[in-house]
Parts: C-alpha cells; structure tokens; sequence
C-alpha cells in the first residue's frame, strides 16, 4: 500500500465520521425543536476524544467512526405524537442527504459554476440509485469472496472517492442515508416499521406487552440480519480455505460456542463467590 492510498483512507476515515455526525446532529436538531429533552450526544465508538456538557446534553466523541447514539428523555418521547417520531428518526438520513446535495451542488459549482444544476443531477443520482436497488441479486450480498479482504479490497475502492473529497463526502453520505433506511431493526428504517407496527397494534387493541416482545424479537432478528453477511462471509470463506464439510464446520462452530459458554459460566460463578 503506497503512502497515497493511506492518505485516501485517512481521508475516507474523515469523511465517515463527518457524515456520522452529521446523521446524528440531525436527530438532535430535530429533538431540541420538538421540544424534547436530549440526554446524550454520542458519535463514534472506542477511545474517547473529546467530552463536553452543552445544555445539560453530555456530548462525546470517540476515536472510531462506527455508530453513534442520541439519548433522549424516554418518557417525554413516548408522549409525542406519531408524527414528531416519525420525523425524528427520518432526520438524521434527511441530514445526509442535505448535505449530499448541498456537496454535489458545490462539486458541480467548482466544475461550471452551476450550483443549482448541480442539485439536479443529485436528484436524478437518487432515482436512478432507487432504480438499481432491487435489482441487486443475493449473491452480491452473500460469497465467500466478501469475507474480510474483500470487505478491505471494498474499502480501498470506496478510498478513492476521496481522490475528491467534496464529491466523496456526497456520495458516501447518500449511500448512509440509504443504507439507514433500509427496513432492519437497529437502523432508523427499521425503527420507522416498528412505529408503525405499535400503531397498528394500538388500532387492533392488541397488548403493549405483546407487541413489546415482537418489537425486541425484531430488534434481535435486525440485528443478526444486519451482521450476518460479514459472519456468513467469513465462515464461509475459512471452510473453503480449510476444505471443510458443513456438517464439520458446523461442529467446530458449535465446539467454540460452547467453550464461550463455558467460559462466561465460569467467569459468572467466580463473580459470586467473590460476593461472598
């Protein structure tokens, strides 16, 4: 890898964690003008960077650019109508897409000092993205050929956006918004399908607790189903490497479950005799 390429990651490593911020400051913005109280602003995860109080918000910044999180006030929220939550989980991908057009907009000022023209064709980027979405086939999404070096060869291609950052910036942050909006619990999509599961179950007069278990089952579902390419990838890259059978994967899979079990059992027991 030549000195230029880790200046290109670098680079895209920037501009992820300026699009997750930006995500999240969305949410945040439209918290605070809904009159709902926010708790805590959190962008990255790992070694923390930097920590402040603004507004009795705790705001922290961590060292790497995956995830983030906005904590409001529980009870307030739940009070707000189906509308303002609605609208507070479609602003952060609102927020990337703003900021997708404002940059495509800039990109196309800088090349012919057509701002306006630009936007334009942002628009017609996201329709012709929405027109190739559904024709993506499983098997993009599943092969052994996306396990971890292909995850990083992705990476390496995505770093060359940033031959020109304000274009990269728009295309990544259209890409965060979309892929946030896919229907999956854990992401804001699937947290708008779940808003709309409780109010259909309010409608049928079915149980809080019932449609509670279903939402947290679909939240677990969610969050397998979001993981699952890069752990299926893996998995099966490393029983193509080792010429395994499925059936005796399956076996050394189940072998390394179950140590971890043993593991966390041992480790819980030694808590409690401590305790004593």
């Amino acid at each position: 890898m030549t000195l230029y390429e880790i200046f290109l990651i670098l680079k895209l490593i920037l501009a992820v964690y300026f699009i997750l911020f930006i995500h999240k400051w969305g949410h945040y913005c439209f918290a605070l003008l809904s009159g709902i109280k926010v708790k805590e602003f959190n962008v990255g995860r790992g070694p923390l960077l930097y920590r402040t109080i603004i507004n009795n918000c705790q705001c922290s910044f961590h060292l790497i650019p995956v995830s983030g999180k906005i904590t409001v006030d529980l009870e307030q929220f739940q009070q707000t109508s189906f509308t303002v939550k609605l609208g507070y989980l479609l602003a952060g991908a609102i927020a990337n897409l703003f900021l997708y057009l404002l940059c495509y907009g800039y990109f196309s000022y800088q090349q012919t000092e057509a701002f306006f023209n630009g936007v334009i064709q942002a628009f017609k980027g996201i329709y012709h993205l929405l027109l190739f979405i559904p024709s993506i086939k499983i098997t993009t999404i599943y092969s052994p050929d996306r396990d971890l070096i292909g995850q990083l060869e992705l990476y390496n291609s995505l770093a060359q956006l940033m031959d020109s950052a304000i274009l990269g910036i728009a295309l990544l942050s259209l890409l965060y918004a979309m892929i946030n909006l896919l229907p999956i619990p854990g992401l804001d999509g699937g947290g708008i399908i779940l808003l709309f599961l409780e109010k259909i179950g309010s409608w049928l007069g079915i149980k809080e607790s019932l449609v509670q278990k279903f939402v947290k089952t679909c939240l677990i579902a969610g969050t397998f189903l979001l993981f699952s390419p890069f752990i299926i990838n893996n998995l099966w890259s490393i029983r193509l490497e080792l010429n395994l059978t499925i059936v005796e994967m399956s076996l050394w899979i189940s072998l390394f479950i179950s140590i971890i079990m043993n593991i966390q059992i041992f480790l819980e027991k030694q808590d409690v005799i401590k305790k004593r």
